[in-house]
């Protein structure tokens, strides 16, 4: 049996995809625990996490302070500039 949210097989042991994290659904649980006292092993268990879609797409990282400064600095450019046209009327 698959995940329903990924795709990848499901463990033989445990309520959560050991792929994407999401929890089985009732259907899928009682599936889980007639194959377990059937002992019959699931791929995942065999071979584990796959590491390679884990590594293939690094988190992207933010920056935060650049963002900030950023938006900052608009902000100040639009007070200066509304002080500006108040003093010209």
């Amino acid at each position: 049996m698959n995940c329903h949210k990924c795709g990848k097989p499901l463990p033989s042991e445990g309520y959560t995809c050991k792929f994407c994290g999401t929890m089985m659904t009732p259907s899928q649980i009682a599936y889980q625990n007639r194959q377990v006292k059937k002992d019959i092993t699931l791929l995942s268990d065999q071979y584990g996490v796959d590491k390679k879609s884990i590594y293939e797409n690094p988190p992207v990282k933010e920056n935060k302070l650049k963002g900030l400064i950023f938006i900052v600095g608009i902000l100040l450019f639009l007070i200066i500039l509304v002080i500006i046209v108040t003093q010209i009327k």
